[in-house]
This record gives structure tokens, sequence and C-alpha cells, in this order.
């Protein structure tokens, strides 16, 4: 019966990392496309477009209105992504997460709550 408890325990301790959301350097691999609809002040939101899509749904409450967008999400290491633009349209890979050292304002903007490290691939 102890035993018993035990795997149940380890069970629930295993699990308990699990998540709905898969990260997709584990899920899938290759190069992914997205237009930028979002970048002030370290905030980046990108639109995955094309057949090999990441992100979530997510509606943007701005001052534009609310546009919804599939398949949107935020860069997580936004120290790292260089001098693109909102409307640009780029090609990128997931990377493992990096650390952020660069200065970044205090602005609030909303954005998705699905974050991936990218690397911007020419």
């Amino acid at each position: 019966m102890k035993q018993l408890s035990v795997l149940i325990a380890l069970a629930l301790l295993v699990c308990s990392g699990c998540s709905k959301k898969t990260s997709p350097a584990t899920s899938s691999t290759g190069t992914y496309k997205g237009v930028i609809i979002k970048n002030a002040c370290c905030l980046i939101v990108i639109h995955s477009i094309g057949s090999n899509l990441l992100g979530q749904d997510w509606t943007d409450n701005g001052s534009t209105g609310n546009i919804r967008y599939d398949h949107a999400f935020k860069v997580a290491n936004p120290c790292q992504f260089g001098n693109h633009v909102e409307g640009d349209t780029i090609s990128f890979n997931v990377v493992k997460p990096q650390a952020q050292n660069c200065a970044c304002c205090m602005m609030f903007t909303t954005t998705p709550d699905t974050a991936y490290s990218i690397e911007v691939v020419k």
C-alpha cells in the first residue's frame, strides 16, 4: 500500500509540470514565418503565418480597437530581436531561452500570454 502511495505521488509530481502548450522546439522543427504586429519598448508581438504555425488566438484591445489574431505570440527574447518594425514579414526559428540584459522602458501594452524565444533568419 505504501509503494502504491509513493507511485501515485511520483506520477502527480511528474504530471504537475505537464502543460497543454507544447514547446515548438520539441513538438516541431523548421523555420516559421510571421508578421510583426506590435513592437514597442521590448514588447514584440508576432502573428504566425503560413503552413508552420505557432501561438495562440489573441485579441489586441489596443487603441485601434479590438483586432483578433490567430496564432499570435510575444517574443521572449526582445534584446536579441534586432531592428525589425511593425509590418515586417520575417522568417524565424525557435531557440532556447536566453538571458535578457538590455534596457527596456516600463510602458504597458497588451500582449499574448504565449511567448517564444526566436532567432530571425535571413
